[in-house]
This record gives structure tokens, C-alpha cells and sequence, in this order.
């Protein structure tokens, strides 16, 4: 409960008190409401009602009058009107000849103090420099983070011509990894689930012919026997596929090769999976990577023997760990192409859900839906 005159001299108090906390103690006090001065306030306002009553009693001949009822109504709103206006008008009055840190009255808030005029003009300054500064460290960390990605790519696509580090994959990366290989080839490829998959893990076409694939990471001396491609023939034909690829980063029994040879199924071992990653990532002798100094955004390349640290000339610690790095299977995955300015797109995770982001941002700021038929085009769940 408040009382309205407590109110106004409370409420233009704290306007006044905002504007700076250097003239807090110059330009007002804050008056704290007591019991007794509730009461006042509230009595006072009573007191109003009941003077603008007896004062419309004597000019309306009948209380019952709608004349009468109307004027009471009318200055009660004025005076709600008055108890809403009179604190900012206190404030302003109060704000007006406050004075200034350097003596002079109303200087600040009239710009007659020449002093307080600089000091405003060098904040603003002062904030404009730190906003430009940034955007500035925003950009070069987007551009950084790019560079990293790239350079991650560049990486994985390396190491995936190296029959351990097939091994050393999850069996869900080894099925992207494979799938990505195919799209690279040539080939268009739809992923199916990761479970529950009907014994394949692809399904692609090229030159209007019709395949059906299984990955199998599998470790050096475990073999694939005759059951797997029981199990696989009868995928191909659900899918009424001209030809099987069974793929494995193990080997074939002799039982396998002879059902494989009647039956469509070209088999992919170990050996001829290494030479097909190299044939669909021919470019990827790494000789050293890159890094970007977070600062100045210089760009710094590391050898691959190199220490991952380095002093950047602006003397900032630039840090190159995509080396160290596991492989990131979904940094090679294909990606659409902006629409604007060619380069890929990336997943961004926004408030609204996902959506594809140029990688030319902040300098291309295209978007575009996450759709389904996107993610089937890269392997990936839209809701993953």
C-alpha cells in the first residue's frame, strides 16, 4: 500500500537517481515511506474526494444528478492524472538544475558544461570502439572456426586411406564414411536406419541401375563367411537391386567369394576398400595444416611434426589441435552449396530448431531449411 504524495516524491527521487551515480548525492534524497506516512497520503487523497464532493454539492442541486456523477468522475480521473504526471515533472525540474560533478548547475543535463559534454562524447567513443572491437574478434572466431573444420576435413579424409584407422572408426561413422565414398564415386545413395535396417545399410543408384549395400567394420581376423550374404542376397532382393556391394575391413572366406560370384554381390575387403577411399579422395597428401590466431586473425601453418603452439606476432598463443583430434566422419559428409556465393553449407543449431548456414558467414548471410529430403541427401537424421 502507498500513499500517493509519498509516491511522487519517491518515484522522482529514483528518476533522478538514475541519470548518474555521480550526482546521486547532489541532485536528490530519497525520502523512505513510513506507516504514518501511508496513512497521510492515503487520508489526504480522501480528503480530496470528499472537498470535490461537498464543493459539486453545492453547484448540483441533487447527489442523485447524473450531472453530479459525471463531474466527480472527471476529477477523480484528473486527479489520478496529476499523481501519474507530477513525479516525472518533479524529476525533470530536479534533473534540470542538478549539479554537474564539475560545479556548475544543470550543466550535464543542459550541455552548458563544456566538461561534462567531453566526457559524454569520449564514453560514446568508448562504447562505439568496444562494439567495432566485437564484431571484429566475432568475425575472426567464425573464420577461425571455419578454417578449423576445413582443416579437420582435410585430415579425415586423409587418414581414411589407411586401413587402421578404418578399424578405429564406430560402426555408425565406418556406414557414413563408406556411404560418403560411394556419393564421391558417383553414386546417389540413401542411408537407411542405423537399426533395424533389413540387413543394409544403403541403397544407391548410378546410370539408372539399382544397389544395395552392406558395411561391415570388422577386425582384421574376423572373416565373413557364407551366412552374412544369405542374409545380404535377401536384402538385395526386397529392394529388387541389379547388384550387391558387401563391404568389410576384414576378409572373405572361400565359401563367401564362390556364393558372391553366382549371385551379384561384389565383394570389398580390406585391401580394395583402401584403394576405393583413395580413388574417391585422391587429393588428400597433408603436408601441414592451418591455424588461425584468435586475435589478429593471421593465419599460421603447422607441420605435421611440428609443436601444436605457437606465438602469433601480436603476441597471442595460436593453437592447432585438429592433429590430435579424432576423425570426424561428418566434416567429409556432402554438403549443399550456398545458393549466393558457392561455398558449403553448414548445420546450424538455432532457438527455432536446425538449419543450413553458409560457411561465408559473416560476409554471406544465406539460410536455408533443414528439410528432410536435405538430410537424406547427406545421410544424416534431421532429427539427430
Amino acid at each position: 500500500m502507498l500513499s500517493w504524495p509519498g509516491a511522487w516524491v519517491r518515484r522522482a527521487d529514483r528518476i533522478d537517481s538514475s541519470s548518474s551515480i555521480q550526482q546521486e548525492s547532489t541532485m536528490s534524497r530519497r525520502i523512505e515511506d513510513s506507516w504514518c506516512g501511508v496513512i497521510y497520503g492515503w487520508f489526504v487523497v480522501i480528503g480530496w474526494a470528499v472537498m470535490l464532493g461537498q464543493w459539486l454539492k453545492t453547484y448540483v442541486r441533487h447527489m442523485s444528478s447524473p450531472l453530479f456523477w459525471v463531474l466527480y468522475a472527471v476529477c477523480l480521473v484528473g486527479l489520478v492524472f496529476l499523481a501519474v504526471k507530477v513525479p516525472s515533472a518533479i524529476a525533470h525540474v530536479r534533473k534540470s538544475r542538478a549539479i554537474c560533478p564539475h560545479g556548475l548547475r544543470g550543466g550535464n543535463p543542459n550541455k552548458r558544461c563544456e566538461r561534462c559534454t567531453e566526457d559524454l562524447e569520449q564514453q560514446r567513443q568508448l562504447l562505439e570502439e568496444a562494439r567495432q572491437e566485437n564484431e571484429r574478434r566475432k568475425r575472426i572466431a567464425d573464420s577461425a572456426a571455419n578454417l578449423r573444420q576445413e582443416q579437420l576435413r582435410i585430415i579425415t579424409e586423409q587418414r581414411l586411406r589407411r586401413e587402421d584407422e578404418l578399424r578405429s572408426l564406430s560402426p555408425r561413422e565406418f556406414e557414413d564414411a563408406c556411404s560418403e565414398m560411394f556419393r564421391r564415386l558417383g553414386y546417389s545413395v540413401r542411408q537407411t536406419p542405423y537399426s533395424n535396417d533389413g540387413g543394409k545399410d544403403a541403397v544407391m543408384t548410378k546410370d539408372q541401375r539399382r544397389y544395395v549395400a552392406e558395411f561391415k567394420r570388422f577386425a582384421r581376423d574376423k572373416g565373413i563367411g557364407r551366412p552374412h550374404l544369405q542374409k545380404f542376397l535377401a536384402a538385395m532382393r526386397d529392394e529388387s537391386a541389379d547388384r550387391g556391394f558387401f563391404i568389410t575391413t576384414s576378409y572373405f572366406a572361400d565359401t563367401a567369394i564362390a556364393y558372391a560370384r553366382k549371385n551379384s554381390i561384389e565383394l570389398v575387403d580390406a585391401v580394395k576398400l583402401v584403394s576405393m577411399m583413395r580413388e574417391a579422395f585422391p587429393d588428400s597428401d597433408v603436408l601441414a595444416v592451418s591455424a588461425m590466431c584468435l586475435n589478429c586473425g593471421e593465419v599460421h601453418a603447422f607441420g605435421l611434426d611440428e609443436s601444436a603452439e605457437r606465438t602469433c606476432a601480436c603476441g597471442q598463443t595460436v593453437v592447432c589441435d585438429v592433429l590430435g583430434e579424432p576423425m570426424s566422419v561428418r566434416s567429409i559428409l556432402s554438403m549443399p552449396s550456398c545458393e549466393r556465393c558457392g561455398k558449403p553449407l553448414r548445420v546450424v543449431v538455432g532457438r527455432g530448431g536446425k538449419f543450413w548456414g553458409c560457411t561465408g558467414y559473416p560476409n554471406c548471410h544465406f539460410t536455408k531449411d533443414f528439410s528432410a529430403a536435405d538430410a537424406e541427401q547427406v545421410g544424416w537424421s534431421a532429427d539427430a
